[in-house]
């Protein structure tokens, strides 16, 4: 009998040997196996017969030789200790799966070096995080740990307050940039023999098969940095060269912006939408495109009226924002669960109110009416231009203008401009053409004779540029009688706008905006950028 026949032979010993085990059965052989993942274990471990060869976010597969022995159930109780958060899934292989497995296992037998940045010494000059991240374009990193430079990475993230970090592969390096108050930066070029650690790692930590590679995933895991969790989104998507990997950060510190008063808007609106949230029934929408805060400020509403007395259900693709004392839906299409089908199932549960992460199709945008005429309170979002604008998409959602005029509460447009860093940013007298400009946005309603003075950003050790943050600017649209008679007899938006403005006094977003140039908050340059 030849080799491949004893191999043969074997494995369907083996296969046979594994149902009296009541395990399942795997050839590693003709598995894909990560090196991360087999580094989960020792050498010595994986020579006594064990070898993890896949993890999730929620389980983690163990291929094992000899199932009643010893020495398998004490390492088993050590990963189940470690692993508690996992489900253990046992597999029977074969001593040829273990040796395809041994023989993939390279110990690291170069000395590693150390990193020019530890994560303790990261502490002590974080400061300037953009010139550690630029320094790493000069460091040889090939014989230092992945997780090492990735824990820098993040808590360089971590400390300039960055929502996104993109890892761009090409043929001839890889590039990392990293997004600050809206804003892309390239932070360092990485050699290209990087990325498949880079990829590897933030797989395993993110529970992404590392197997596959020609179809988008999603995942996420969690970081501490300076005391404070950040919740890390991780999207992989196929490049023509190699696959992208975009992390999307979202830190603790995000919950001091869920309140009315703290987002930007102006006191009279903040008194319109807390009177609208005390309604029992009603649709509140917040419009625009992606990235701009809706769902922070659908939060932030969310967060001045929970209390016991109300039940609140949210449905989100994703979650973003975990909040005690409302219950979180994720909505996974894949699965079935869709925005739709989700929203039958929470008015089945009886919620006072509820936040639908976004109203995409007419199936959906249907039962969010249905749900607000049979008396509940109803937060979403969709893509439109302005406040006015929204009523043409939810049309295009086949919702009849009627309709639309029973049910709408208020119509909100939302946008965000970088703030002022207030510790650097510089007074200055505008020029004449900047007063102009100014006053064409403000049409001389909100100006005086005064001498005007606005602010530049200058640059500090505290900020990003002169810019520290962001803050939203607004659009409210609320349907009074006039409003809902003006959408009734099919007025077109820019008519309904009109009638917001001069019979209800609403202020136009960019308004808003020109204001808050006006206060001291922004600049023209940057209001100008977002417009």
């Amino acid at each position: 009998m030849n080799t491949n026949q004893n191999n043969e032979f074997e494995e369907k010993r083996v296969r046979a040997l594994a149902s009296n085990y009541h395990l399942q059965y795997i050839n590693l052989a003709k598995s894909v196996l990560s090196q991360e993942i087999l580094h989960l274990l020792n050498r010595q471990e994986i020579e006594a017969g064990l070898v993890i060869f896949n993890q999730e976010k929620k389980f983690l597969k163990i291929g094992i030789t000899h199932p009643s022995s010893e020495a398998t159930q004490k390492i088993l109780n050590r990963i189940k200790k470690n692993y508690s958060d996992k489900e253990i899934i046992l597999y029977l292989i074969s001593s040829d799966s273990l040796k395809h497995a041994l023989a993939l296992y390279q110990e690291k037998k170069i000395k590693i070096q150390k990193h020019p940045y530890s994560l303790a010494e990261i502490q002590k000059i974080i400061k300037n995080p953009l010139k550690i991240l630029k320094e790493l374009s000069n460091k040889e990193l090939t014989h230092i740990p992945i997780d090492q430079t990735l824990g820098i990475i993040l808590a360089c993230a971590g400390e300039l307050k960055a929502s996104d970090i993109h890892f761009e592969p090409s043929s001839s390096q890889l590039i990392l940039r990293i997004r600050i108050d809206g804003i892309m930066q390239e932070t360092a070029k990485l050699k290209n023999d990087l990325f498949p650690l880079f990829l590897s790692r933030i797989k395993v930590l993110s529970g992404l098969k590392i197997n596959i590679t020609k179809e988008p995933q999603d995942g996420n895991f969690r970081y501490i940095y300076n005391n404070t969790r950040i919740d890390v989104r991780v999207s992989t998507l196929p490049g023509e060269e190699r696959e992208n990997i975009v992390m999307r950060l979202l830190s603790e510190e995000l919950f001091d912006l869920l309140n009315i008063q703290k987002i930007g808007l102006h006191e009279k609106d903040q008194e319109t939408i807390k009177k609208i949230l005390t309604q029992t029934q009603g649709i509140i929408i917040i419009s625009g495109p992606t990235g701009v805060g809706k769902n922070t400020s659908l939060y932030a509403f969310l967060n001045h009226i929970k209390n016991s007395a109300i039940k609140i259900i949210t449905l989100e693709d994703p979650v973003e924002y975990h909040m005690e004392g409302i219950s979180q839906i994720e909505i996974h299409e894949k699965s079935g669960l869709t925005f739709a089908k989700g929203l039958r199932g929470v008015l089945r549960q009886d919620p006072d109110v509820i936040l639908l992460g976004e109203i995409r199709d007419g199936e959906t945008a249907e039962i969010a009416f249905r749900a607000s005429e049979t008396g509940h309170l109803v937060l979403s979002t969709v893509h439109s231009t302005s406040a006015a604008s929204s009523i043409t998409r939810l049309e295009d959602l086949h919702i009849r203008r009627d309709t639309i005029a029973a049910n709408i509460s208020l119509l909100i447009s939302q946008r965000l401009v970088r703030r002022l860093c207030s510790t650097c940013k510089e007074a200055y007298t505008p020029e004449e053409d900047e007063i102009n400009l100014i006053k064409d946005a403000l049409q001389n309603h909100y100006l005086k004779n005064q001498k005007l003075t606005l602010f530049k950003p200058k640059g500090c050790k505290k900020c990003n540029h002169g810019y520290k943050g962001r803050i939203g600017i607004f659009e409210i649209l609320e349907f009074k009688e006039n409003i809902q008679i003006a959408v009734e007899e099919n007025k077109t938006p820019r008519e309904i706008q009109k009638i917001a403005q001069e019979e209800n006094k609403m202020l136009l977003m960019k308004e808003d905006a020109y204001l808050k140039i006006l206060t001291g908050i922004t600049t023209i340059e940057e209001v100008e950028r977002v417009f």
